[in-house]
This record gives C-alpha cells, structure tokens and sequence, in this order.
C-alpha cells in the first residue's frame, strides 16, 4: 500500500468517528481536519470516550483546549518528510491510558509491574530517534515512507516488560518505553515495529473488517495468552516488516542480526502455521498488503 492509500485510510477512520461527535464541539477546537492529520488520535479519542460515557466525554472536551496548546508546543521534528510530535502529556488521551492500564493487568508477564506514563523527552532522547529514523530510512526505506502517513506522535513511558504499544482510539500514536532508546538499532526497530500495527489498524478496518468480531482464540509466537485471529494477523503482518529490517545490508555487521533473523523466520512460519486453518485464510492471503 501506498503512503496516499493509508492516508485515505486515517481519513476513512476519522471521518467515522466524526459522525458521532456534535459538529459545534469539532468546530469550536479549531481542527483542520481535511490538512492536518496531527489532530487524528484526539478525534478518536472524542468518539470513544462518548461511546463510553457522556461524563467522560464531557470532561474530556472541556480540558482540550489546553491540552491542545501543551500539543503544539511540544517538541518535534521532520527527518526527510518523517515529521513526529514528542508529547509528554498522557492526559491528551485517557481513553487509550485507561486501556493500557487494563491490558497490563490482564498480562500474564506484566502483572505487578508499575507503569509510569508521561516521561518527558530530553534532547538526547529527540536525537536518538533522529538517528533511528535515519537507520530506518537506509535499511527499509519503502516502509519508512509508509509509516509517515500515520505514525507522528510520540509517547514515552516505563514499564518493565513491554516495550511499546499502540492503540486504535489513539491512532497515529506510538507510546514507546524508555529503555528502548539506549540502543538506535532497537529504537529503529521498535519505531519500525509499533508504527506498522498503526499502518495494520487502517489496513483491516479498510479491507478486512469483519475479522475484528472474530472471538476463536489462537496460540500465537510472541504471547503467552490466546489471542483472536486479529492478534495474530497483527503478528505477522510486523514481524514480516521485521524481517525485512534485519535483513538489510545495513544491519550484517551486528552481532544480534543472525540469531534475530533466524527467530523471526521461526515466528513468522509459526504464524502461518496457526493460520492455516482460518476459513478465510487464503482470500487474506490474496490482499496482504
């Protein structure tokens, strides 16, 4: 897919959440919806929290001015085209924060673990995804151009065990942890890694909706707890974009890039194998993008 078609595809999904939100509140925020897609994950964020509860929403709307103008005062950049927000605020989306609360409690190899959201960025973290974009760039440079379209707003926070996270009501969003920033090749790869669930999201709501209602549960490769066919699909969609990264002639000279690529051809097999048997599996496998 195309930087064009999964912009399209941001707009078709926020122009979706859109129709649920009173058009005097979008207007009275001043949104440029139409040429500014930095906006995207506050609109979303609007719809759910309405679908959720009309005091959230309310609250929500009332604090968005300000956090709004905390947004466009954040720090950013633009490598070749790649522009990203660094945003320390995790108030700027509480629907997705409650989510991710949630999600690591359920978690097996989570549980206990504190989470501390809203970190700010430092120079030296700003120039260490300077450099990451730059590695990614050379080693996979069409699906560097394919994240730009919609992964352009960066999250840190601390979290022993997971490394990041993306979420669907917060999308063009990635929320990074920050040890990931100490090595540029792993910050590459986890930058490579979250942005392509953002650029999946789009793709199934566009082409394969209906596999989000799907509740049969699947052993996948890199969880411990069943995932639906979503997950899984999820999975290989990333670690194939993984693959492609480690086997650029631009990581060989590491030492972690063998034994890396050797385990994401094992994940990527073992994804294929529990798909085999999903009714539609080969019609998927016909559009894969």
């Amino acid at each position: 897919m195309s930087n064009k078609v999964y912009k399209n595809s941001m707009k078709e999904l926020v122009d979706q959440a859109l129709s649920s939100i009173p058009v005097e509140v979008v207007d009275s925020l001043g949104f440029d919806i139409e040429n500014d897609y930095l906006f995207s994950p506050f609109i979303l964020q609007m719809a759910y929290l309405k679908e959720q509860s009309e005091e959230e929403f309310l609250s929500y709307i009332a604090k968005l001015p300000s956090l709004i103008n905390l947004f466009k005062e954040a720090k950013s950049i633009n490598k070749n085209g790649f522009k990203i927000k660094f945003v320390s605020d995790m108030g700027m989306f509480p629907y997705t924060m409650a989510r991710a609360i949630k999600m690591r409690d359920k978690a097996v190899f989570v549980k206990g673990s504190d989470f501390v959201s809203g970190l700010d960025w430092e120079q030296d973290d700003i120039i260490a995804f300077e450099n990451a974009i730059d590695i990614l760039f050379e080693a996979v440079p069409t699906e560097t151009e394919k994240l730009i379209s919609s992964n352009f707003i960066m999250m840190m926070f601390d979290l022993e065990k997971s490394i990041g996270f993306v979420d669907i009501a917060a999308s063009g969003c990635i929320f990074i942890r920050k040890k990931e920033l100490e090595n540029v090749y792993r910050l590459a790869e986890n930058i490579l890694h979250e942005g392509s669930h953002n650029l999946f999201n789009l793709w199934v709501i566009q082409n394969i909706p209906e596999v989000l209602e799907e509740t049969q549960l699947y052993t996948t490769p890199l969880r411990k707890d069943p995932r639906p066919i979503i997950g899984l699909l999820h999975q290989l969609y990333v670690l194939e974009k993984l693959y492609l990264f480690w086997n650029s002639p631009k990581l060989s000279p590491l030492a972690e890039t063998q034994p890396t690529k050797q385990k994401l051809l094992e994940q990527i097999e073992a994804c294929r194998i529990a798909l085999a048997n999903h009714p539609r599996w080969d019609y998927i496998q016909s559009i894969w993008p």
